[in-house]
């Protein structure tokens, strides 16, 4: 059986990654906190010297992802997603590992209304993009020593979703009875992706063969404006929906899924409507 390392384990994606792929693996999971996990937790601050442990895969989601912490701490934000990222990949090359996969953001592109593509152009608009693409790129670098993958992911979301990620927030606002602010012509469009549909994604790359470096979008299969996202939260909450015009621009955020479905064979299936429902339960 093969021996999986998830960095990030006790956060939000992490912990869903690692806890469904112990069904199927041997976990090992690094994090900065003690808890109680369904597989092996081993203490590790991204700061400090890495741990030395077996494992065949590395998943590598650890990350300070909060925009305003990473603006506001650039330093720290660059130590942690940038060189943490290092230490790792000098880890899975000491332990001869097949496979590196790494976890990114869509908001790595620059800005604009056109659907994304994997080519489309890199722009980070903020430190915290700023340093995952770094951490891109020296993954790219290592792709000659271990298979490497970077998914770029577009809004994540389900049960226990972090209070700040977009989905949370528009839930917590319609609960409220509080206006969701609208942008011109309702934008941005998006299709975020549900966590389950995200692990079967993970499962897919787990069992591909990738030649060097591949980098796929990672988004759901519905695209709604923001408008449309409220509302269906809404329906589900049988709660009316209050919207507040800003008159402000904005772009898109819709990740194109071509790429991801000819080469691993993945489709997203959770419809927005389950995905809202399992999350608000």
């Amino acid at each position: 059986m093969k021996t999986i390392l998830v960095t990030g384990s006790t956060g939000y994606i992490g912990h869903w990654i690692a806890s469904e792929l112990s069904r199927e693996y041997k976990v090992k999971g690094f994090s900065r906190r003690n808890v109680d996990t369904s597989f092996e937790l081993i203490q590790c601050n991204l700061l400090d010297e890495i741990p030395k442990t077996k494992f065949d895969i590395l998943i590598h989601v650890a990350a300070i992802p909060d925009i305003k912490e990473c603006e506001e701490k650039p330093k720290l934000a660059w130590k942690v997603n940038v060189d943490g990222t290092r230490k790792l990949l000098e880890l899975a090359k000491e332990n001869k590992a097949e496979k590196f996969v790494n976890i990114s953001t869509g908001s790595v592109y620059s800005p604009t209304l056109k659907p994304l593509r994997e080519e489309s152009l890199i722009k980070p608009t903020n430190i915290y993009s700023e340093t995952k693409y770094q951490a891109e790129k020296l993954v790219k670098t290592y792709s000659n020593i271990f298979e490497a993958v970077t998914l770029r992911l577009f809004f994540p979301y389900g049960p226990n979703t972090h209070p700040d990620k977009l989905v949370s927030r528009l839930i917590k606002r319609v609960a409220e009875g509080k206006p969701i602010l609208l942008n011109k012509n309702n934008r941005p469009l998006l299709n975020p992706i549900y966590i389950k549909d995200l692990i079967e994604l993970i499962k897919l790359t787990l069992k591909s063969n990738i030649s060097g470096y591949e980098v796929f979008n990672v988004a759901g299969g519905e695209t709604v404006d923001i408008k449309l996202l409220s509302e269906i939260i809404g329906r589900v909450m049988d709660k009316e929906v209050i919207f507040e015009e800003t008159g402000k621009e904005s772009p898109n955020y819709q990740a194109l899924m071509v790429k991801v479905k000819k080469n691993l064979g993945f489709e997203p299936v959770t419809k927005l409507k389950e995905g809202i429902r399992e999350t608000i339960k």
